[in-house]
């Protein structure tokens, strides 16, 4: 019957399924960890039974379950084993910096009681990967495998530790301020390789102070502020915010980054399965809606619903923005926007750069290392 050829069907998916998760468990556990474990062996024996442990799982996938194509590359590493010079570090201790980085802050970074996101030095889109397979009750865990989160940045503060005994300190790689959780995105190379940069600019920096006022300081590394920190990243062609909108060759890229890191105009976050993404919706219309400014200027009141292009300018204006009123169009042109026409609806872009160049509120207001502006 059908009813009975359901129940059958589901005792052998129930069946499958479960070969799948031992599978994925022994994977996980045994390969994957069995080249961490080598890694973090503390004597050359420890080494060697690590490196064996995987090496019988390998015979155990071509011989027991018959996948006789899988085994470890011979033209990948110039090693006799076949083996990487040294294995994957997907852990490490870390420090408690400045700014401690979480899931919720990547998953809210608007919402989030402390805005690190204005604070960003790196970006990265990887997804919340964890795996408890080597937990002898992983199957009863909470299952946090690819939690969901947008793309995200990472705070300066995670590479400064906040002990205040600690001077002239700057961590990287995965020993930086951050959770447990959210390790399982920050890790990846990429973002690690950011934050390396950033850490090397922040020494950078901290020695030209130094060399150019000739005194010593007990924390010269604390004395560079966020946004100088930011600013030289963005010269040299990084990102501080991980908006997909521009490249980074565009002349609109670095006024969209600072933008964005004021929190003025906020884009907007996506999880499209291993595609975690943030936009700032560059091409969209301006509203009133969508604009943020209370922290900074308190006294503007801006209308709900969509703006005008001379209607923004004329706020833009009434605030004090240098935005000239004879040769105004001249000034849109020589901004490298386009299509200046008062009467069609602005877009969020060109807010961005009318904004940047005429208040300049990434440079004149500084933020602390947990975002908030030090007016």
């Amino acid at each position: 019957s059908s009813a009975a050829s359901d129940v059958y069907k589901r005792q052998v998916y129930t069946q499958v399924s479960d070969v799948e998760d031992e599978v994925n468990g022994l994977v996980f556990r045994d390969v994957n960890n069995g080249v961490y474990r080598a890694g973090f062996a503390g004597s050359q024996e420890a080494y060697e039974k690590a490196k064996n442990f995987t090496r019988c799982f390998v015979y155990f996938i071509q011989t027991q379950l018959g996948m006789k194509n899988l085994g470890i590359a011979d033209d990948v590493f110039p090693t006799e084993d076949g083996m990487p010079f040294i294995p994957y570090h997907r852990e490490s201790r870390r420090i408690m910096g400045e700014a401690f980085f979480t899931m919720d802050a990547a998953a809210e970074p608007f919402a989030f009681d402390k805005p690190y996101y204005r604070t960003g030095i790196a970006v990265g889109d990887y997804a919340v990967d964890h795996h408890h397979f080597r937990h002898p009750d992983w199957k009863s865990l909470p299952d946090l495998e690819f939690y969901p989160i947008p793309s995200f940045n990472v705070p300066m503060g995670v590479i400064i530790p906040k002990q205040n005994d600690v001077e002239d300190l700057i961590v990287a790689e995965k020993s930086v301020s951050v959770s447990n959780l959210i390790n399982g995105a920050t890790r990846l190379q990429p973002v690690v390789m950011q934050l390396g940069q950033a850490a090397g600019a922040l020494a950078a920096l901290s020695v030209t102070e130094l060399s150019l006022i000739h005194i010593s300081e007990n924390k010269p590394v604390k004395g560079i502020g966020v946004r100088q920190l930011q600013e030289a990243l963005l010269e040299a062609g990084c990102y501080i915010m991980p908006y997909l909108d521009l490249p980074k060759d565009d002349i609109h890229f670095k006024a969209l980054q600072r933008i964005g890191a004021t929190g003025i105009l906020r884009g907007e976050g996506r999880n499209v399965g291993w595609a975690n993404q943030t936009w700032f919706r560059a091409g969209d219309p301006l509203r009133g809606e969508d604009i943020f400014v209370s922290d900074i200027y308190g006294g503007i009141r801006i209308e709900p619903g969509e703006i005008s292009v001379g209607r923004m300018l004329e706020l833009v204006r009434s605030a004090g923005g240098a935005v000239p009123y004879s040769a105004e169009e001249e000034w849109w042109n020589k901004l490298g926007l386009e299509d200046y026409d008062r009467e069609r609806t602005a877009l969020r872009l060109e807010a961005a750069v009318v904004i940047d160049a005429a208040f300049d509120p990434f440079g004149v207001f500084e933020v602390d290392y947990n975002g908030n502006f030090i007016l």
